[in-house]
């Protein structure tokens, strides 16, 4: 924890529509650990507050407003109309837990899709193919699905459309300028713009825009990774397009470890719901996401033979770092904001290491002794130091 100043960390560079400081000096103070003195507050991670502050400074108004307006919208239907707000609580309060829980992922998530390093994406879609081609192969492999089953598999395969960054229809500019005029929101502090939203989402059940903001909050939130296979989609947000998931300046294992292990655990989903909808059939696949990714990073290996950076004073091997790689990125003691805000599947362990037989045999051991744990966590330390960005 540590104690700061709002001030000293609040230097506009540029002007914006939206009164941020209002947000940062009445909603977040007032609902949060704050000291006696209102330009001070306790934070349990300041690095993330700093970062959202940092956005928020730097972030075109109408982009802040999409943000705002499209996760309101999607979490008050899908959460809100389910389970109203507590009456106890005041709408100040209601406002800020929204804000608090799903405006700062969301905001995360465009805010990168407007400012990607364009060399990630073209590589990052090239990785995704690979992980379509690999996934295809091994259901086209399995012996319990029948002909008919693998063939639809194979042709929504081959005409899957990849989309990073957003989804088209989160970027449609003639909409939002609609609901922006209407709702007159130039010049509101935060708290009065969410308000604003509450009483609008009231009204829209007989509006023709609502079905076009019906059909977003049936894509997808903004922050989630998802194969819509009935759509022949996948969907890869901005926030995997950039480091801890993907940088085209890290060693290959580390991309393969992160981003390509993530597309096809999301890809083995969507097929898996597929098949449970289309053929009422429960599908157990023979392979995951670490196994195929460590079966394509060795294969990449042998055809490339391309020198990767390893760790100074370590003789470790490049399929080693492909595991520490993975460990770094999804072990549960080190789960941060980025993977929480994603959603990602990081709830591994010691335990669920040591009972992979790929990860024993890069390694040479049966099972983790306290010793070997403690090598593995020496490693891990030193991998973050060395290619943390």
């Amino acid at each position: 924890m540590a104690i700061k100043t709002i001030k000293s960390y609040i230097t506009p560079k540029s002007k914006l529509e939206i009164d941020w400081l209002s947000l940062i000096n009445n909603e977040f103070l007032d609902h949060s650990k704050a000291l006696t003195d209102r330009e001070e507050v306790l934070i349990d991670d300041w690095k993330y507050f700093s970062r959202l502050i940092d956005l928020y400074e730097n972030t075109p108004s109408r982009i802040i407003m999409d943000v705002l307006f499209l996760t309101f919208l999607y979490e008050y239907e899908h959460v809100y109309s389910d389970h109203p707000f507590n009456k106890e609580e005041t709408r100040e309060q209601q406002c800020f837990k929204f804000l608090d829980t799903n405006f700062s992922p969301a905001l995360l998530s465009l805010y990168s899709h407007h400012y990607l390093n364009k060399k990630n994406v073209i590589e990052a879609e090239k990785l995704a193919r690979e992980a379509i081609e690999d996934v295809l192969d091994e259901l086209m492999a399995a012996k319990d699905l029948e002909n008919i089953v693998k063939d639809d598999l194979k042709r929504r395969f081959n005409k899957m459309k990849i989309i990073l960054g957003a989804m088209p229809e989160m970027l449609n500019d003639e909409q939002m300028e609609e609901i922006y005029n209407e709702l007159q929101l130039s010049g509101s502090g935060i708290l009065e713009t969410t308000t604003k939203l509450i009483n609008y989402n009231n009204k829209l059940n007989n509006e023709p825009i609502n079905s076009w903001l019906h059909q977003i909050n049936q894509q997808s939130s903004l922050k989630s990774m998802r194969y819509f296979a009935e759509k022949d989609i996948l969907f890869i947000p901005a926030e995997y397009l950039h480091y801890p998931f993907f940088d085209v300046n890290r060693p290959r294992f580390f991309n393969t470890a992160t981003l390509y292990t993530e597309i096809v655990a999301n890809i083995n989903k969507g097929v898996k719901d597929f098949l449970k909808s289309e053929y009422k059939l429960y599908y157990n696949f023979k392979y995951d996401s670490v196994k195929l990714g460590y079966k394509n990073y060795i294969r990449w290996e042998k055809d490339f033979k391309v020198f990767e950076k390893k760790l100074p004073g370590f003789e470790l091997t490049n399929d080693q770092m492909y595991w520490l790689a993975y460990a770094n990125s999804y072990f549960k003691r080190d789960a941060g904001m980025g993977l929480d805000a994603l959603n990602a599947q990081y709830q591994f362990s010691h335990v669920w290491f040591k009972s992979r037989p790929e990860f024993r045999q890069a390694f040479g051991c049966n099972n983790l002794n306290e010793h070997e744990k403690e090598q593995f966590e020496n490693f891990r330390e030193i991998l973050i130091k060395i290619y943390r960005i």
